[in-house]
């Protein structure tokens, strides 16, 4: 997982070498800003406002927390986890019983644009296109509506909860849904 604070750091001292997009395994974009001096200066001080104003890691949001008792609460239940994927906008496991997986939790942070973004946004309906398009909220409802043609495709039951304005969700590709429920109980209980 990248801390936004690294970066930032890495960025305002070493951005002009591109030490930053190497740390973020940008490594196309790496080699150009150390070849031009950070794309003569400007991509470094883009990229130093950028970091700047990116949201907090997920794991520093209250949905985290949410996420969190969720798990508690299916691990009560004999549930397991097993990582799928870590970085500083997203959180997914896999969820298991006896060593069977029968679903997938996640927590991904606020696609709602920062201050530079919503500030450019402002005056590129394009930009705020794409910068939404880009988010990992946005990439999570896409994963989810491939799973669900793919279940569908090969006759197996699909089921989803992610509720509204929420940044916790998760889904079952197959029959035991329990957990789900379990899930489901646990994020409106934190609702209320």
């Amino acid at each position: 997982m990248r801390d936004k604070w690294k970066v930032f750091f890495l960025c305002l001292f070493f951005g002009w070498l591109g030490v930053h997009r190497y740390y973020e395994r940008k490594y196309v974009t790496g080699v150009l800003y150390t070849l031009t001096l950070g794309v003569l200066g400007i991509g470094w001080v883009f990229d130093i406002c950028s970091i700047f104003t990116r949201p907090l890691s997920v794991e520093k949001t209250g949905q985290y927390i949410i996420y969190l008792n969720a798990v508690n609460k299916l691990r009560q239940n004999g549930y397991e986890f097993t990582d799928d994927e870590r970085q500083w906008n997203e959180i997914s496991d896999f969820v298991k019983k006896n060593s069977t997986t029968v679903g997938r939790i996640f927590v991904v942070t606020d696609p709602k644009p920062t201050f530079l973004p919503a500030l450019i946004g402002a005056f590129s309906s394009e930009y705020r296109k794409n910068h939404y398009e880009h988010t990992s909220y946005a990439s999570k409802g896409r994963v989810l509506e491939i799973a669900k043609t793919r279940c569908e495709r090969e006759g197996r039951n699909f089921d989803c909860y992610w509720p509204n304005d929420s940044l916790v969700g998760g889904w079952c590709e197959g029959e035991d849904d329990e957990w789900l429920n379990i899930f489901k109980a646990a994020i409106e209980a934190e609702d209320e």
